[in-house]
Protein backbone atom coordinates (compact mmCIF):
# COMPACT_ATOMS: atom_id res chain seq x y z
CA UNK A 1 0.00 0.00 0.00
CA UNK A 2 1.44 3.29 -0.86
CA UNK A 3 0.07 6.57 0.57
CA UNK A 4 0.42 9.31 -1.74
CA UNK A 5 -1.94 12.02 -0.04
CA UNK A 6 -1.79 13.63 3.41
CA UNK A 7 -0.42 13.55 6.73
CA UNK A 8 1.16 10.21 6.32
CA UNK A 9 2.39 10.48 2.82
CA UNK A 10 6.05 10.87 3.65
CA UNK A 11 5.97 7.33 5.01
CA UNK A 12 7.73 4.82 2.65
CA UNK A 13 5.28 1.54 1.42
CA UNK A 14 4.15 -0.58 3.60
CA UNK A 15 3.03 -4.23 2.78
CA UNK A 16 0.00 -5.98 4.24
CA UNK A 17 1.58 -7.64 7.25
CA UNK A 18 3.52 -4.19 8.39
CA UNK A 19 -0.01 -2.61 7.82
CA UNK A 20 -1.11 -5.28 10.37
CA UNK A 21 1.69 -5.40 12.77
CA UNK A 22 0.93 -0.78 13.22
CA UNK A 23 -2.34 -1.23 13.95
CA UNK A 24 -2.11 -3.99 16.64
CA UNK A 25 0.36 -2.15 18.04
CA UNK A 26 -1.92 0.77 18.46
CA UNK A 27 -4.84 -1.55 19.73
CA UNK A 28 -2.04 -3.36 22.01
CA UNK A 29 -1.52 0.13 23.58
CA UNK A 30 -5.08 0.97 24.56
CA UNK A 31 -5.67 3.40 20.98
CA UNK A 32 -8.46 4.48 19.25
CA UNK A 33 -8.12 3.28 15.56
CA UNK A 34 -9.86 5.05 12.47
CA UNK A 35 -8.93 3.28 9.13
CA UNK A 36 -10.46 5.32 6.32
CA UNK A 37 -10.28 3.36 3.07
CA UNK A 38 -11.26 4.93 -0.46
CA UNK A 39 -11.37 3.03 -3.72
CA UNK A 40 -10.49 6.40 -5.28
CA UNK A 41 -7.29 8.12 -3.54
CA UNK A 42 -7.44 11.04 -4.04
CA UNK A 43 -7.17 14.18 -2.02
CA UNK A 44 -10.97 15.14 -1.90
CA UNK A 45 -11.94 11.57 -1.17
CA UNK A 46 -10.29 12.01 2.52
CA UNK A 47 -12.75 12.42 5.15
CA UNK A 48 -10.51 13.55 7.80
CA UNK A 49 -8.09 15.92 6.52
CA UNK A 50 -10.92 17.47 3.95
CA UNK A 51 -13.94 17.78 6.25
CA UNK A 52 -13.16 16.28 9.98
CA UNK A 53 -10.65 18.76 10.91
CA UNK A 54 -12.16 21.52 9.66
CA UNK A 55 -16.01 21.03 11.29
CA UNK A 56 -14.16 20.24 14.59
CA UNK A 57 -11.93 22.95 14.72
CA UNK A 58 -14.72 24.79 13.48
CA UNK A 59 -16.76 23.55 16.69
CA UNK A 60 -14.03 24.41 19.20
CA UNK A 61 -13.76 28.10 17.95
CA UNK A 62 -17.52 28.62 18.02
CA UNK A 63 -17.73 27.18 21.89
CA UNK A 64 -15.03 29.66 22.64
CA UNK A 65 -16.58 32.42 20.71
CA UNK A 66 -21.07 31.92 21.43
CA UNK A 67 -20.47 29.58 24.57
CA UNK A 68 -18.03 31.21 26.50
CA UNK A 69 -18.27 34.70 24.90
CA UNK A 70 -14.39 36.35 23.93
CA UNK A 71 -13.92 38.29 27.10
CA UNK A 72 -14.90 35.34 29.32
CA UNK A 73 -13.06 32.77 26.80
CA UNK A 74 -10.40 34.72 27.36
CA UNK A 75 -10.24 35.30 31.20
CA UNK A 76 -10.98 31.35 31.46
CA UNK A 77 -7.79 31.03 29.14
CA UNK A 78 -5.58 32.45 31.78
CA UNK A 79 -6.84 31.50 35.09
CA UNK A 80 -4.28 29.81 36.94
CA UNK A 81 -1.97 30.17 33.93
CA UNK A 82 1.50 32.14 34.65
CA UNK A 83 2.07 32.48 31.28
CA UNK A 84 -0.22 35.44 29.37
CA UNK A 85 -0.85 35.27 25.51
CA UNK A 86 -0.25 38.68 23.76
CA UNK A 87 -4.25 40.03 23.13
CA UNK A 88 -3.62 39.33 19.68
CA UNK A 89 -4.36 35.57 19.71
CA UNK A 90 -7.67 36.86 20.99
CA UNK A 91 -8.61 38.62 17.63
CA UNK A 92 -7.35 35.92 16.27
CA UNK A 93 -9.21 33.14 17.90
CA UNK A 94 -12.28 35.30 17.77
CA UNK A 95 -12.64 36.21 14.21
CA UNK A 96 -10.04 35.21 12.52
CA UNK A 97 -9.74 31.22 13.30
CA UNK A 98 -14.14 30.70 12.60
CA UNK A 99 -13.69 33.10 9.57
CA UNK A 100 -10.83 30.71 8.23
CA UNK A 101 -12.77 27.65 9.20
CA UNK A 102 -15.85 28.45 7.88
CA UNK A 103 -14.69 29.22 4.57
CA UNK A 104 -13.21 26.13 3.77
CA UNK A 105 -15.92 24.32 5.18
CA UNK A 106 -18.15 26.45 2.92
CA UNK A 107 -16.11 25.77 0.44
CA UNK A 108 -15.69 22.05 0.51
CA UNK A 109 -19.80 21.94 1.13
CA UNK A 110 -19.85 24.32 -1.96
CA UNK A 111 -17.61 21.82 -4.60
CA UNK A 112 -17.93 18.19 -2.74
CA UNK A 113 -19.69 18.42 0.05
CA UNK A 114 -23.20 18.35 -0.95
CA UNK A 115 -22.45 14.94 -2.84
CA UNK A 116 -21.02 13.57 0.66
CA UNK A 117 -24.10 14.91 2.48
CA UNK A 118 -26.47 13.28 0.28
CA UNK A 119 -24.28 10.12 -0.21
CA UNK A 120 -23.51 10.07 -3.81
CA UNK A 121 -20.61 10.56 -6.22
CA UNK A 122 -20.63 11.57 -10.07
CA UNK A 123 -19.93 8.79 -12.48
CA UNK A 124 -20.23 9.42 -15.94
CA UNK A 125 -21.80 13.16 -15.35
CA UNK A 126 -24.83 11.94 -13.21
CA UNK A 127 -25.12 10.88 -9.47
CA UNK A 128 -24.61 7.39 -8.54
CA UNK A 129 -24.98 5.96 -5.16
CA UNK A 130 -21.41 6.62 -3.10
CA UNK A 131 -21.85 3.42 -0.73
CA UNK A 132 -23.31 -0.27 -1.30
CA UNK A 133 -26.41 -1.20 0.23
CA UNK A 134 -24.26 -2.98 3.08
CA UNK A 135 -22.39 0.11 3.71
CA UNK A 136 -25.03 2.37 3.73
CA UNK A 137 -26.30 1.36 7.65
CA UNK A 138 -22.78 1.78 9.10
CA UNK A 139 -22.83 5.33 7.24
CA UNK A 140 -25.94 6.57 8.49
CA UNK A 141 -24.63 5.58 12.09
CA UNK A 142 -21.55 7.27 11.71
CA UNK A 143 -23.30 10.11 11.17
CA UNK A 144 -26.03 9.67 13.92
CA UNK A 145 -22.66 9.27 16.52
CA UNK A 146 -20.81 12.62 15.16
CA UNK A 147 -24.56 14.21 15.60
CA UNK A 148 -24.89 12.42 19.33
CA UNK A 149 -21.31 13.94 20.14
CA UNK A 150 -21.58 17.52 18.79
CA UNK A 151 -24.88 17.41 21.12
CA UNK A 152 -23.15 15.29 24.03
CA UNK A 153 -20.45 18.16 24.08
CA UNK A 154 -22.78 20.96 23.85
CA UNK A 155 -24.72 19.55 27.10
CA UNK A 156 -21.51 19.32 29.06
CA UNK A 157 -20.62 22.60 28.36
CA UNK A 158 -23.76 23.92 29.46
CA UNK A 159 -23.62 22.12 32.37
CA UNK A 160 -20.57 22.95 33.09
CA UNK A 161 -21.47 26.96 32.74
CA UNK A 162 -24.19 26.39 35.17
CA UNK A 163 -22.29 24.77 37.85
CA UNK A 164 -20.04 27.39 36.95
CA UNK A 165 -22.33 30.20 37.34
CA UNK A 166 -23.29 28.85 40.80
CA UNK A 167 -19.88 27.70 42.16
CA UNK A 168 -18.80 31.36 41.25
CA UNK A 169 -21.70 33.16 43.25
CA UNK A 170 -20.78 30.78 46.17
CA UNK A 171 -17.00 31.56 46.34
CA UNK A 172 -17.34 35.27 45.62
CA UNK A 173 -16.09 37.33 48.53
Amino acid sequence: MRITQGTFSFLPELTDAEIKAQIQYAIDQGWACSVEYTDDPHPRNTYWEMYGLPMFGLFEALVFVFFFGPDRGWNELHLGSSLRLPRLFKYVAVYVTPVFLLTILVGWLATDGWKTILMKKMVDGRLAPLYTETQMPWVIATRLLYLAFIAFACLLIRRAWRFRATHWQETRP
